[in-house]
């Protein structure tokens, strides 16, 4: 081998490990972490292998194992598009993208026409083993994320019946991927009523409870396994009701600011007024109120008082009633560190320190949502005021609160907070 074909190969090699950055937008099954492009096409080339052998398809062995591998090469050079991206103007751009992947792999690796060659092919779906592949590639990640207690889908990008939907748009009829998808879903379907009837008849009953050990999911007596799949199905039962029923969005004539599963949140002047959205009926009981209460009371001895807005609570018209003084700013704050003055460094500090603190000694937090980003970090339900640099926590209670499902899933969640948090007070500290 010349020094020219060496590098060549050294080159290649290079793309292959760029190509195993790229992070997906679902987790590795039982890890803290993003599944990649690389470790996807792996488990997309056995599935297709294993499906082609165990059905006696008859289908080129070698051609599934290509079109499996080369699949998302593009995404090397284009990045991955998530199928439920928040951008709709990346998900637009998305052809033209991969188009200009495919030119630039087809230019930098001339001498691997075959790689190309498959690529195109494979784009094309001119043969059996390109739409076995095409298809399997949208029903596998519904089988992933169902194996990790649907992890992804909590993170608000899509749900079991919108996946569902797609995969079916895209598969059709092609056996045998299509009897694969019924399967599926009746399995999971059968979960999914049986958790159905415990959230109808036992989880209102929790009201936003955030005492130790009020767990929502019944674990005694059941397997690991049962408890993952009925605490699955059970979420997916909650999020699709929630996607089914209106959300209430007139108050008094007053400005309508936006909505959750538990408030419907209005504006006038200074103040913010929150009503219970009306997608749960317990979410508007006195109970659930209270609850809420206990955890403001509880946010108020670890957080400093500046971190909470002002806030009254009262029943007007046999209706739960939350006002808060009005923050103005983005409650899904895109934080780039560098961005940041001294005050803002410090207190955000303080966020992170008293956030680690309460999940120590309570194992539980407020609905603060901390998630990377590509370019840097993200914090939802925080409104940083723009005149004093003050984090301000709007949301104190979730209404499907992962640190009160059941004890594993606590010290799973927990540790995923701390893990963020301490990277993100690394960089702080820089």
């Amino acid at each position: 081998m010349n020094d020219k074909k060496l590098q060549q190969t050294i080159d290649f090699v290079r793309f292959l490990n760029d190509f195993q950055q790229i992070k997906r937008d679902l987790y590795a099954v039982g890890e803290d972490r993003m599944e990649n492009d690389a470790e996807h096409s792996f488990q997309l080339a056995m599935l297709a292998w294993f499906i082609n052998s165990s059905q006696n398809l008859g289908l080129s062995e070698e051609m599934l194992l290509k079109y499996a591998l080369i699949h998302d090469l593009v995404e090397a050079y284009a990045g991955d598009t998530p199928v439920f991206s928040l951008s709709n103007s990346f998900v637009e751009s998305k052809q033209k993208r991969e188009a200009l992947a495919v030119q630039q792999i087809s230019d930098k690796f001339s001498g691997f026409s075959d790689l190309s060659l498959s690529i195109n092919n494979y784009n094309k779906k001119k043969d059996e083993e390109s739409k076995l592949v095409y298809c399997l590639d949208k029903v596998l990640p519904i089988m992933n994320i169902w194996l990790d207690n649907g992890r992804s889908w909590k993170n608000g990008r899509g749900s079991f019946a919108q996946a569902l939907v797609y995969a079916r748009s895209k598969v059709r009829n092609l056996e045998p991927v299509k009897s694969l998808m019924d399967e599926l879903e009746r399995f999971i379907s059968k979960s999914g009523q049986e958790a159905f009837e415990y959230f109808e008849q036992v989880y209102p009953l929790s009201n936003a409870s955030i005492a130790r050990d009020d767990y929502r999911v019944n674990y005694k007596n059941k397997t690991e396994k049962e408890i993952e799949d009925y605490e699955q199905a059970m979420f997916c039962q909650i999020k699709a009701i929630a996607n089914q029923r209106q959300a209430i969005k007139s108050y008094r004539n007053f400005q309508f600011i936006g909505n959750g599963w538990e408030w419907s949140v209005f504006r006038k002047k200074d103040k913010v007024y929150k009503i219970p959205a009306g997608l749960f009926s317990e979410v508007n009981s006195e109970k659930y109120l209270q609850n809420t209460i206990i955890a403001y009371e509880l946010l108020k001895t670890f957080y400093p008082n500046q971190f909470l807005p002002t806030t009254e609570f009262t029943r007007e018209n046999n209706n739960n009633l939350v006002i808060q003084d009005f923050v103005s700013g983005d409650s899904n704050f895109n934080l780039k560190i560098e961005n940041l003055n001294d005050q803002a460094r410090l207190n955000l500090e303080t966020l992170l320190l008293s956030t680690d603190n309460i999940l120590e000694q309570m194992e539980w937090m407020p609905d603060i949502n901390l998630s990377k980003t590509k370019d840097g970090f993200k914090l939802t339900n925080i409104i940083f005021d723009a005149q004093t640099s003050t984090p301000k926590i709007i949301d104190f209670t979730y209404y499907y609160d992962p640190f009160r499902l059941y004890p594993k899933l606590t010290k799973i969640v927990i540790a995923d907070k701390k893990v963020l948090i301490t990277e993100l007070l690394n960089q702080l500290k820089q």
